[in-house]
């Protein structure tokens, strides 16, 4: 077996069974729209006992015949409308539906696929996207903990975000198809994908109403289960290309993180991979969105101010990076937008939080218009819905941020909760919490916090050279990583072990637990602690973080002052024998 992206082993179909089908299908959202040919999914499901011979026979006999029937190619096309002016086209967002059989189809192929796939790590370490197991809180993970990571060493950086115009329609399927061999296709399974792409075709209904039907040409299958998985292996190899940086996928969106010592070989390496990826992109028929395309800069040198002369380019000339061409540039930031999340280039993380504030308070409306229809119960369901899920996402990367800037999100919602329970502005928060039994934004960040370590405890391998222990046991050493800044001491992989100090000894060894009793676990920690003791848990834990560092100190204090005595022994021992050779 070779590196990622290729196979020396071949992808072979599998026949599917009764009790495959009726697994596949239990997965399946009944409520699903049908195709052109009227049959839904909950139609299927309803007459399951019947139709499940029919079924089976179907799809074993699109694997054994190495097609994909054309009358299950036709899709339905539903643009639905975003905002802005009605008028303008590109202010609808389609909605492709295919018929449920051939989503049968794709469905068992795709657990196939995917399974042959990631049982060869095949697919890159650096993709997070439609992965099972990982998704975005593990990409935004793994870059902020690598901005954290370079800012601590001293060095610059620069973040490339990159914005692929329409990729997953633009996918051309001939090049496709033909990276398939190298994916271990071969034989029947190579026609049925062929079969699968070819002659595609699709009506737009507006109204009731159907258009003529036309070709399809590029572009992976929109609606179908298939098409994450096609675009993913498309996309695949692009981590291969000899970057100086580190690129992290999440599907289309990209993002590469470049670092040096000095701005003129960290913007020579970062002028040097986006020209890399540009070409690759050119190569494989993908339109770069050069307008949204955007670069941040990471220092913790005040000579970040002074970069008038350095930038990064979209090179179409044979030009060197540093000529005066007229090549397009891309704008520097000082935040993007990445995964949902706004990253600043101070990695303060005011600008997300402000905009998480904002977005939930236009909620409160909404919560003063139920309180008086719903109970206490279904009001709190609706809370977890709209303005939880807001709150906790991505709170992996920016959890950490300073107690001033995550009190901006918890007074908000605490407003919130207050209109919830029709109590007054000054209501005690201890009181409040107590009467509605929903995490605290400090509560929400801890429970994030343990839930990822017991996701990924191998995310976590510290080193135990140079890090003090933190706390021993007669089972548990967890050793703490120094950090030289601050504010990389509070990202989640380096303060972690300080929240681990303080749980009780079961909770350390998450493999013990299955993640449903994990997180009941974690429910009763944070509850009997209540919301203020949680808020004194997190400040204890960044007040460790600072005696951490005083011992660091300390400790340098102590090797300078053994140096110097060990300089001044020496000294005295030249001087002593100089000395006795006079006499």
């Amino acid at each position: 077996m070779s590196d990622h992206g290729t196979s020396s082993d071949k992808f072979r179909f599998r026949y599917i069974t009764t009790f495959d089908l009726e697994k596949l299908m239990s997965n399946m959202n009944g409520k699903s729209a049908p195709g052109t040919d009227g049959i839904s999914l909950k139609m299927l499901k309803s007459h399951f006992k019947h139709l499940k011979d029919v079924l089976v026979h179907i799809i074993n006999l699109s694997l054994t015949s190495g097609t994909f029937p054309d009358s299950l190619k036709i899709a339905r096309v539903i643009p639905i409308f975003k905002s802005g002016d009605p008028l303008v086209l590109s202010n609808y967002r389609p909605i492709s539906l295919l018929s449920s059989i051939a989503k049968l189809i794709e469905r068992w192929i795709k657990h196939l696929l995917y399974d042959y796939l990631e049982s060869r790590n095949l697919i890159s370490e650096n993709q997070y996207g439609f992965r099972r197991g990982i998704g975005v809180d593990e990409a935004l993970f793994h870059l902020t903990k690598d901005i954290n990571s370079l800012l601590d060493r001293g060095q610059n950086g620069i973040l490339l975000t990159l914005d692929l115009a329409k990729a997953f329609d633009s996918i051309d399927r001939d090049i496709l198809i033909n990276m398939l061999p190298d994916y271990g296709f071969e034989g029947k399974e190579l026609e049925w994908v062929k079969s699968y792409f070819s002659n595609r075709r699709q009506v737009v209904s507006v109204l009731g109403v159907d258009s003529t039907d036309s070709e399809i040409q590029y572009g992976v299958i929109q609606g179908g289960t298939l098409a994450a998985l096609f675009f993913l292996i498309f996309v695949n190899r692009i981590d291969r290309l000899a970057l100086k940086g580190k690129i992290y996928l999440f599907a289309d969106d990209t993002a590469i993180l470049c670092e040096a010592d000095s701005w003129s070989k960290l913007f020579r390496e970062a002028n040097s991979d986006m020209e890399l990826v540009f070409q690759w992109l050119s190569r494989h028929k993908l339109s770069l969105n050069i307008q949204k395309t955007k670069y941040l800069v990471f220092s913790k040198s005040p000579s970040k101010k002074t970069l008038n002369d350095h930038g990064i380019k979209i090179h179409t000339c044979n030009n060197s990076p540093y000529s005066n061409c007229d090549c397009p540039s891309i704008e520097r930031a000082s935040s993007i937008r990445y995964l949902g999340i706004h990253i600043d280039e101070n990695l303060k993380w005011e600008k997300h939080i402000l905009q998480a504030a904002l977005k939930i308070r236009k909620y409160s409306h909404i919560f003063y218009r139920l309180r008086s229809c719903l109970s206490i119960e279904a009001t709190i369901l609706i809370y977890k819905a709209l303005v939880q899920s807001v709150i906790g996402f991505g709170m992996i990367a920016w959890g950490g941020a300073t107690s001033g800037v995550l009190n901006r999100l918890a007074i908000t919602q605490k407003a919130i909760l207050k209109v919830m329970a029709r109590k007054p502005r000054r209501f005690p928060s201890n009181d409040l919490f107590q009467l509605i039994p929903v995490y605290s934004v400090q509560q929400l960040y801890l429970k994030s916090a343990l839930i990822f370590f017991h996701k990924h405890p191998n995310y976590f391998p510290y080193n135990r050279t140079n890090q003090y222990p933190i706390r021993l046991t007669s089972q548990t050493i967890i050793p703490a990583p120094l950090t030289r800044l601050w504010s990389t001491g509070r990202h989640i992989y380096n303060s972690l072990p300080y929240l681990l100090r303080s749980l009780p000894e079961d909770m350390l060894q998450p493999k013990n637990f299955t993640r449903s009793a994990f997180k009941k676990k974690i429910f009763t920690f944070l509850i009997l602690k209540g919301h203020l003791a949680c808020e004194e848990l997190i400040r204890f834990l960044r007040s460790d973080i600072f005696l951490l560092k005083l011992m660091k100190i300390w400790d340098s204090l102590l090797e300078r002052q053994t140096r110097w005595l060990s300089f001044l022994s020496c000294m005295y021992s030249k001087e002593l024998r100089l000395v006795q050779g006079n006499k």
